[in-house]
């Protein structure tokens, strides 16, 4: 992803981080992982689980994530355009702010 405004210093830049997403009707579910560096050298590794849920039927491509565990902020997505024909060229273009 690119941020483009905002930038968390003490999230978005973490030496190796994998979101992975799944979709249901009216939310999707991120599986976050990423390493924290130890002062030795090594690296600790992190998980959290973040909801995303369309509060308001009326505008599906809003999603909210709120209250998540470890990560103090809330999120609240606007799908602008996807494509998802599970083809390599598949994509969502997302804008969020949080």
């Amino acid at each position: 992803w690119y941020i483009t405004s905002g930038l968390n210093p003490l999230f978005d830049l973490y030496d190796c981080q994998v979101h992975e997403f799944s979709a249901s009707p009216h939310k999707l579910t991120g599986k976050l992982t990423w390493r924290v560096t130890t002062p030795d050298g090594g690296f600790i590794t992190r998980n959290a689980m973040q909801n995303f849920v369309q509060k308001n039927p009326k505008r599906p491509g809003v999603l909210s994530n709120h209250d998540n565990e470890y990560l103090n902020y809330k999120d609240d997505w606007f799908i602008i355009s996807a494509r998802l024909n599970n083809q390599p060229d598949d994509y969502v273009f997302v804008y969020y702010n949080g």
